[in-house]
């Protein structure tokens, strides 16, 4: 679903009545047609991502001049990617030959967490989930450290490097996930969460919903419940979130997936009814 931004003015000697036709898309069509008393300029509606709606929200309601639209409407910049730590997500790797392997692997194992034959992770309590901030895999003499940052990969070779203090580099590599820093671009957090094979489903999504609803949520700059206590703009803000997050469950749905958050449950949870 996505909100449909159209307009006509007359056409004046003002550059900002021509407003959100010709700066919103210049690679859209616009024509001028008179409907009898005057010109007026006419374009094809812009089409809105849902995601961007709160932005377009506040600047329509600063007035804004044709290049700000013009700039709102351009070709967005990729998201930029972060861990949980804020770091900027990286797929980032060190490849190491290890002297006396086996010994060290035995040492290695003692201190980190077995999730399959030839693989240990680095483990790390996140407010009750569990984030898995490192990996090494082995084949034969050589072991790939890998993380999700390159802060968190220097600091996973200090812990590795204690047991393999022989080790030799043979390859690295940091390949950014994403797009660089841009005030434009959506920021989205991305973390690598370990889930036991052991703990059920309905108490992974337990601890989800749980866990949001007591955390501090960038668009509400505090914690929905918060949010829905404060009343007025805060809970307005927090219900349009739902509303999302509703629209999201129901793309999974179309795709055979399973919902990304149980948004019912947080809806009977803060007494906040469906807006749909």
């Amino acid at each position: 679903m996505c909100c449909l931004v159209t307009a006509a003015h007359p056409l004046t000697d003002r550059a900002e009545v021509v407003y959100a036709l010709l700066a919103t898309y210049a690679q859209r069509a616009a024509s001028a047609v008179h409907d009898g008393r005057r010109p007026r300029m006419l374009a094809l509606p812009a089409r809105v991502p849902r995601e961007q709606r709160r932005e377009l929200s506040t600047l329509l309601a600063g007035r804004p001049s044709a290049e700000q639209l013009a700039e709102f409407f351009a070709p967005r910049p990729e998201p930029h990617l972060r861990n949980a730590d804020g770091h900027d997500y990286y797929d980032a790797e060190v490849v190491w030959e290890v002297p006396d392997e086996p010994l060290a692997w035995s040492r290695l194992a003692g201190r980190l967490v077995e999730i399959d034959d030839g693989i240990l992770e680095w483990h790390a309590d996140d407010g009750g989930k569990v984030i898995s901030r490192g990996r090494v895999t082995r084949e034969n003499r050589r072991w790939t450290l890998w993380a999700n940052s390159r802060e968190r990969l220097a600091e996973f070779e200090e812990i590795v490097r204690a047991v393999a203090s022989g080790a030799r580099e043979v390859h690295r590599k940091a390949e950014r996930m994403g797009g660089e820093p841009h005030p434009r671009a959506r920021v989205l957090d991305v973390e690598s969460y370990f889930v036991s094979a052991e703990e059920p489903m309905q108490d992974m999504w337990r601890t989800h919903r749980e866990s949001w609803v007591a955390e501090t949520v960038g668009d509400l700059g505090m914690t929905p419940r918060e949010a829905a206590l404060a009343g007025g703009d805060a809970r307005a803000e927090l219900e349009m979130l739902l509303d999302d997050m509703d629209w999201r469950n129901d793309r999974q749905a179309e795709l055979g997936r399973p919902f990304l958050m149980d948004v019912a449950w947080i809806r009977r949870e803060l007494g906040i009814e469906a807006g749909r």
